[in-house]
């Protein structure tokens, strides 16, 4: 995390030098200004004030294992889960019955990006395995709360 966060101002504070070019290289300037200064101030967030990247409880899941995480999911809202991916890349994927609405209540941006991420992965709700336990260990935490809640 420490190191997103360094490589992320080191970014913005190297572009932001280039905003006095052509009108191109200024909009990348701007992206890029926007993209890394996001993910600085999460990173710093995340540094100075950490928290659980995915919390499994009795309500549901609550996901912030990345900046653009879904944030609270209940376990009614949930229709199923499982594991895409590939290679190297393996997500949780959370299916929801109702995804509009998961995305109806995000912020603009993250919900832009959870929409892309719905176009990659079928689903706004998916968390790659980054976390301290395998994929297939967290999928079957969920996997059993998600029963118990349907009981």
């Amino acid at each position: 995390m420490a190191l997103l966060a360094l490589s992320s101002l080191l970014f913005v504070l190297s572009t932001s030098g280039l905003a006095h070019g052509a009108l191109f290289i200024q909009l990348i300037a701007v992206i890029g200004i926007l993209f890394f200064g996001y993910a600085f101030v999460f990173a710093a967030g995340r540094l100075f004030k950490p928290r659980p990247s995915l919390i499994i409880d009795g309500r549901g899941i609550t996901d912030n294992v990345a900046a653009t995480g879904a944030g609270f999911v209940t376990w009614e809202e949930i229709a199923g889960v499982g594991i895409s991916g590939t290679g190297m890349s393996h997500f949780i994927v959370v299916i929801p019955h109702d995804a509009e609405a998961i995305l109806a209540r995000q912020p603009p941006f993250k919900g832009s990006v959870l929409r892309a991420n719905m176009s990659l992965v079928g689903s706004p709700v998916a968390f790659p395995g980054t976390l301290p336990m395998s994929l297939a260990e967290v999928l079957s935490h969920i996997q059993a709360r998600l029963k118990d809640s349907n009981a």
